[in-house]
Formats: C-alpha cells, structure tokens, sequence
C-alpha cells in the first residue's frame, strides 16, 4: 500500500507540474482521446494517494522526511524557477498588440515618445460641423486638449511611466520586446515578495509566498497584457525590501523605486508618503537613531522620489494644463463615496473567488500581526507601515469607479505580496507547532491556493487570450488592405487599433451625436473622404454586439437603413468583425485580404503603420 501511494502521489505531482508549465494537452492515444486541462484534478488525486501514503507510513515519518527534503532545497534556486515560471507563461500566452483602450494607450504612447511629441494635430477635427468633433476623433485613449476641446488635436489620457519604458526597451532592442516589460515585471514580482517575506519573517514564507504571487490568477492575467498594474505591484515591493535594509542607500533606493511607481500610476502617490513615514519611525541603534539621521535618511528617500514626481507634474501641467490633472480629469470626477460599499463588496467577493476563503487568513495577519506568527521582525512598527500602505491603497480604490469583473482586483496588486506573506507566514506558524499531521495539512492548503489560483485561469480559457486579442490586429490589416488611405472608419472597440495598425482615421460612433450620422458621412462624401464602418461581433454594455448598439444607436436615418447592403467584408478569424462601405456611391470591387490575416501566429508582434493623415477637398 505504501508505495502504490507513494507511486501514484509522484505520477500526480508530475502531472500536475506538467499541466501548471504547458497549461494542458489534448492527445489521441489508440483512436481515444485524451484532454487535460485543470491542474486541480490530479492534484486532488494526489492528495488522497499522499493521505493514503501518510496513513501506512506514519505522520511523524512522513513530515520528518518531507522536511529533511526541504531543508537541501535552495530557496534561492526555487524562487528564480518560479519567477522564470512567471515571465515564461506571460510571455508565451500573452498578448503582443495595441488594442482596446489600455493596451493601445500604452503601446501607441510610447511610439509618441519615440517620435518626441506627446501631441498629434487632427486638423480636420476643426472643419467637421457636428457636436463635439473633436472628441470623435479621439480613439480610446486619447483624448483632445483639455480646456480647448474644439482644437484639432489629440493627447494621451494614460500615465507616461510604462509608455516611456516601451519607448526605451524598443530603441534598444526592437518593437517586439517592449512586450516583455510586464512578463519580466511579474519575475521580480515574485522575487521581490520572497526577498520580503526573507525580511519579514523567513526564507520558507517567502517561499510560500513567492508560489502563491506567481501562481495568483490576478497576477497572471494582468501580466498577459500590456498594462501598468503588474509593473507598479513590482516597484512598490521592491521599494518595500529596500526601505527595509541599512544604510544611506535603503532610502534614497526606496525613493528612487517610489518615483518610478508613481510616474507609472500617479494617482498612488500617497502610498509614497506612507512608505516614506517609516524612515521617521523606525527602530535605529547607534547614531542612526538620532533625530537628524532620521531626516537625513527621510531627505535621502525624498531625494530619490523626487525625479519621478516632478516628472509626473512636469508632463500633466504640459498636457492638462495642470500638475494635479491626469489624462481622467479632476478628483471628483472618478471618486465618489457612494462607491465604497459597492467597492468594499466586490473586492473581497472576488478576493474570495480566485484565491479562496483562506485570503482573509492572510488579510488577518496583516492587520493583527501576532508575533506567534511573525517572530523574525524586530522592528514591529513595521506593520503599521504595512497596515496604512494597504488601508489607503484599498481605501482609494473603493472609492474609484465600479466595475463588474473580478479582472480588477488587479488595481490591489500591491497589496498581494502582503497578502501572500500573511497566508506564508501563517503556514509556517502552524509548521512550527511539530504537530505532523497539522504541519503538513498547512503546508498542503497552501499549495493547494496555488494550484486551484492556475487552474482558475486555464478552466475558463483566460491563459488564452491571444486569438481573441489577435483579431484586433487581423481585422486592422483588412481594413488597411481594403480601405483607401484618405478614408475615415467609423468603430469604438477598435478605434485605436485601425488607427495603429492600417493607418487609418477613426471616429468614436458612440461619441458621435445621435441626429448627425447621415450627415456626418455625407460631409465627408462631400470633402473626397470615404467613409466605413467596422462593427464587432463582441457584445459591448448591455448589447450583445456592435452591429446591434450601432444600429439602435442611430436608429431611422438612411445609413442604417441600408446596412446590410453596405457589409463588404467580414473578418473570420476569432469572431465575426464587419466591415461595412458607408460611401455613396459604394465601391464596385473590393480586394480580398490575405487569407494571413486571420492566423494569429502570424499577426504577433506586428509594427505600427504610418499615421494616417485626412485630405479634405
């Protein structure tokens, strides 16, 4: 019995090892075929065989030689597999494209910083006659100056730090590599949790930490795309494991780190003044502890915030006419109090959800942080940094606008490796205890968190992303196979994707006024520009598609009428996109794309086409 258990344990440990690197396989075996998809099945076969193993083998043996493997283990060694782990997966089924409204901000604001003008002149914008002109030109992302929204021309709404870094690692290296910034973020994410909880507590919880932050489902999916959470989730942890060591460098090193947090998000700039509040209370021995060392250390890390916050003001006061206004608009705009409730609600259901109800052990180790359960820190005011970095980062959020998916819980990532290192060290305590079998059921549901935060991705298709992704990409090529240059495509998911892609003017349809649909296409009939729409099969808000939000939005005019007879092309490749000839009259042949454009192996890492540029007669 023992070793059937122990040979059935190891075949189920390889297997689910397998299915967590190459995320499933579908084999035929003899005309049967055989699929396997969900980490969490053979993991649970695995641990009834351990259990049954345990059973005929003793518990006290059992954790004696579980343990001894352990302790020939490097931390050091597991940790960078795991981190290796992280970046390889994003990077292998992560998205390589400018689309929506994130992924195409960042990407396309980083080609701005490469040509050196963050402005774009859209002179046309001022000739059209229609309501708000100007801001149906903007694509998603984007939109015109602020205090001047008749002027012809477009500025980015997103933060700069992320697009500045693309900007830089494309230089450098290439257009496709700028795609690996936040896969190679999520890495020293997880190296940065471990060398915290290293700090915090002990190597083992860093190491059950470390698994936990690279096997999370938020942290995975955020890291699959080009955006800014998993990048400042990093920096802030690695501001946290230097402003935990000694020296002149730990704070200037936190600062610098801070800085650069808050040129990519700055609307987290708080948390810099939490962080910075340590260096004023920490317990120093020696001449550390005198209060002037304890502004020199305090100056030192303002010295190095300094840089990326003068930056950040620097670029919104030449963007949006003030150092205090994002790309978003004022304070008031996107918070509200009426959100918290709502907020507080959503957060911890999904919390819940994707990382199971043994979270909230770990949310209670951070607020009430026993010394049972943390006896390796010193300095115990530690937690009340801890503490009030994570109350004003989640109080922010709640009161930021409501969403409806558990996708953004990405915005509390700088809370996970906290989280984590609660859940670790948690485990640990509970080791500690050298009762076998409680040992070793600790250490079982932390792994277990683990494997069921993976399997929660590849169950529902979310390690996949790029088909779907792709098709921005695929139907752009269309658009700009088929469309002439001096043309405008009326869309809204796609928006900034045509624009990127085919080189393509865009109008925001859903911005455009309800009455002026007609009008607007025969305008620019008139003015030698043709005009088409690109409608998605994908439902938008309470619509199950474009096709249907276009055709009630503009309901009764004489374009929409004749929508069917318009649609010259349909995009096949991940879903259904259509491409409809609004122009009158419509063009009597139309070219047919290469069959490529529907193959998302070929539409990865595709560059930018020429800006598209609008001739009016």
């Amino acid at each position: 019995m023992r070793r059937i258990a122990l040979g059935a344990t190891i075949l189920a440990a390889i297997w689910t090892a397998a299915l967590l690197l190459f995320g499933g396989f579908d084999l035929d075996v003899s005309g049967l075929r055989v699929t396997s998809n969900a980490p969490m099945r053979p993991f649970l076969w695995g641990s009834v065989a351990f259990a049954l193993f345990v059973w005929a083998n003793g518990a006290q043996a059992t954790f004696d030689a579980c343990a001894r493997g352990c302790a020939r283990l490097d931390p050091r060694l597991v940790v960078v597999a795991l981190a290796l782990w992280a970046t390889g997966t994003t990077i292998a089924d992560g998205t390589t494209a400018g689309f929506g409204a994130d992924a195409y901000g960042y990407v396309s604001q980083a080609e701005l910083w490469l040509e050196g003008n963050l402005r774009q002149a859209e002179p046309w914008a001022e000739q059209a006659p229609w309501p708000r002109a100007a801001w149906t030109f903007a694509p998603l992302g984007y939109r015109p100056p602020v205090g001047d929204e008749s002027r012809g021309e477009l500025i980015p709404t997103y933060s700069p730090g992320l697009p500045m870094a693309m900007a830089l690692v494309k230089r450098v290296a290439g257009h496709c590599a700028m795609f690996g910034i936040v896969p190679v973020m999520a890495g020293l994410l997880v190296w940065a949790t471990f060398a915290l909880g290293r700090r915090l507590a002990s190597p083992g919880a860093g190491v059950l930490a470390a698994w936990l932050v690279a096997a999370s489902p938020t942290v995975i999916h955020a890291a699959l795309r080009p955006m800014t959470d998993v990048p400042v989730a990093a920096l802030w942890t690695m501001a946290f494991v230097v402003a935990l060591g000694r020296g002149w460098w730990s704070p200037f090193g936190a600062g610098v780190l801070a800085g650069i947090a808050v040129l990519i998000r700055p609307n987290l700039l708080p948390l810099a003044g939490v962080l910075g509040l340590w260096f004023v209370i920490r317990r120093s021995d020696g001449p550390t502890a005198r209060p002037l060392a304890r502004l020199v250390h305090l100056a030192a890390f303002a010295a190095g915030l300094a840089p990326g916050v003068v930056a950040t003001c620097v670029i919104f006061n030449s963007l949006y006419g003030s150092p205090f206004v994002s790309g978003y608009g004022s304070f008031t705009q996107q918070f509200a109090w009426a959100n918290v409730s709502l907020n507080i609600t959503n957060y911890t259901a999904w919390l819940i959800e994707t990382q199971t109800v043994l979270s909230l052990v770990g949310v209670g180790a951070i607020l009430v942080p026993l010394r049972r359960i943390w006896p390796a820190v010193p300095d115990r005011r530690v937690f009340w940094i801890i503490g009030i970095f994570s109350v004003v980062l989640w109080a922010q959020f709640c009161f930021y606008l409501v969403f409806d998916d558990w996708a953004f819980l990405r915005f509390l990532l700088p809370f996970w490796p906290f989280l984590m290192l609660g859940l670790g060290a948690v485990a640990l305590a509970v080791v500690s205890i050298r009762r076998p079998m409680v040992a070793m059921i600790a250490v079982w549901a932390a792994l277990a968190v683990g494997v069921r935060g993976r399997s929660f991705l590849l169950e529902r298709g979310m390690m996949n992303l790029w088909p779907g992704d792709s098709a921005y990409v695929g139907a752009a090529l269309a658009v700009r196979s088929i469309t002439e240059p001096n043309s405008v495509v009326l869309t809204w998911l796609h928006s900034g994707s045509v624009r990127y892609y085919a080189g393509r003017v865009t109008m925001r349809y859903d911005l455009l006024d309800r009455d002026w649909l007609d009008r607007a296409v025969e305008w620019l009939n008139a003015r030698g520009v043709a005009v088409y729409a690109l409608l998605d099969r994908a439902s938008i808000d309470a619509y199950d598609s474009e096709v249907e939000y276009f055709v009630q939005r503009f309901a009764g005019q004489r374009t929409v009428d004749r929508l069917d007879g318009s649609l010259i092309y349909t995009y096949s490749g991940h879903r259904p996109i259509y491409l409809y000839a609004l122009s009158t009259p419509q063009r009597s042949a139309v070219p047919e794309p290469d069959s490529s454009v529907n193959d998302p192996a070929y539409l990865s890492c595709v560059p930018p086409a020429p800006r598209g540029q609008l001739q009016l007669k």
